[in-house]
């Protein structure tokens, strides 16, 4: 609707200045101004039915993998059903064609396109706008490495929203867990300012920590770390492994919960989440490349599947789930994260998204009563896509989204 309100406001503008000449502008003017405001609308219309439109693909083949009798009439069958049920009784005045296969080895392969008529982009001769989806799916289903990018800031003690997200995140795990049973890997990185990785460490090659013994003032005194790490140098940074350059422990400073690494037992999970606490302030980058590292088969920890690799003889889908109730409110200035240019942080997030999709991750985001523009569209665009971005208002919008994440991760399908 956009569009339309732009529309009102010039018409209301040129109307309030028709007299001589301007009127004579109006007139002219009018026609495209109909038509810019036609074309947003009918883009916006556009994305709403694509999402719809994938998602509907996507349901219709899981449901088929997952189908005890793998007949292909009874493919067939599952695939119509669901897309009329999802889509075309939806979607009544949109034209839809679809087509799937079938490959030797179990993978379900379909894409969809639709149809849909304009409706002041006519005016311009674009009396229909055609999209197109693709989705793969595997037979019989896969292994799943699951990383939960925890948000654990100061501003998370505000409207019981790390209570909330205890709530929601256990759920997911239970659910996924007693699913998926060992076939499910999950790890949990709490994030604010830094990520602790736990003092366990200390002496591995991956990890720089620095002597104990520092000068002040004059006199010796004795160091403490913490379990924190911060940043090595971009684009070091921006990576998932340990390429030979170790990770800076950060000295003297306190952070967040511990983080888990995958496993296949819900207790450890459940009890961090139960544990963590709000503290510190957001730079979302330290905790989405620990969530990269945590189902990376590369050092520092190297627990995930190699790439193209099996895990109990099944193929592994790799996933993050991020959730922030917030922007990026401080920037690196390596190795700590003690900077005020949060434009880099939000650039720094991208490079990270696209590093890691192009890495083959499934990303999940989740704004948990964010209500910046900025943090928002940062959220989205680094989501594998549209509907795999949450904008959770509320508790029960959060609870609603881990809801829905869990629900598509349980089926472990979606290979692409």
């Amino acid at each position: 609707m956009g569009g339309l309100r732009i529309v009102a406001r010039k018409f209301g503008a040129l109307w309030r200045h028709t007299g001589g000449g301007v009127a004579v502008i109006f007139a002219m003017s009018a026609v495209a101004l109909i038509l810019v405001g036609g074309i947003a609308l009918d883009y916006e219309r556009l994305v709403r039915v694509q999402t719809s439109l994938q998602q509907a693909l996507d349901s219709a083949l899981l449901a088929a993998a997952n189908a005890s009798d793998t007949s292909n009439s009874n493919v067939d069958s599952i695939v119509a059903s669901y897309l009329r049920v999802n889509w075309s009784e939806k979607h009544p005045d949109v034209k839809l064609k679809y087509n799937y296969a079938v490959s030797a080895d179990g993978v379900i392969s379909g894409s969809a396109s639709a149809t849909m008529k304009t409706t002041l982009m006519a005016l311009a001769g674009r009396n229909n706008m055609t999209i197109g989806v693709t989705s793969q799916v595997v037979r019989g289903g896969s292994a799943l490495e699951l990383a939960l990018v925890l948000d654990t800031t100061g501003s998370m003690n505000s409207n019981n929203r790390m209570v909330e997200l205890k709530k929601a995140a256990t759920d997911l795990v239970k659910s996924l867990i007693k699913e998926g049973g060992d076939d499910v890997r999950i790890a949990i990185v709490p994030y604010a300012n830094y990520v602790n990785v736990g003092t366990t460490y200390e002496n591995e090659p991956w990890l720089d920590v620095p002597s104990s013994k520092r000068k002040r003032r004059g006199r010796s005194r004795k160091s403490t770390w913490y379990g924190c790490v911060g940043s090595r140098n971009y684009p070091l940074d921006m990576s998932d492994d340990y390429a030979g350059t170790p990770i800076p422990a950060i000295m003297d400073t306190t952070c967040t919960n511990e983080v888990v690494r995958l496993t296949s037992q819900q207790g450890p999970l459940v009890s961090t989440i139960e544990s963590m606490h709000p503290k510190g302030t957001t730079y979302i980058p330290g905790g989405l490349v620990w969530g990269w590292r945590m189902i990376s088969d590369q050092l520092p920890f190297a627990d995930g599947t190699p790439k193209g690799g099996k895990y109990n003889d099944k193929p592994v889908n790799k996933a993050v789930v991020l959730m922030t109730d917030g922007e990026n409110t401080i920037s690196p200035t390596y190795p700590e994260h003690n900077g005020t240019d949060t434009a880099r942080s939000d650039d720094l997030t991208k490079t990270l998204c696209t590093n890691m999709k192009d890495d083959g991750i499934i990303i999940y985001t989740v704004a948990f009563e964010v209500t910046g523009r900025t943090a928002k569209g940062v959220l989205q665009n680094c989501a594998s896509s549209t509907s795999k971005f949450f904008d959770a208002q509320d508790a029960g919008a959060l609870a609603a989204s881990f809801t829905s994440i869990g629900k598509e991760l349980s089926q472990l399908r979606i290979a692409k």
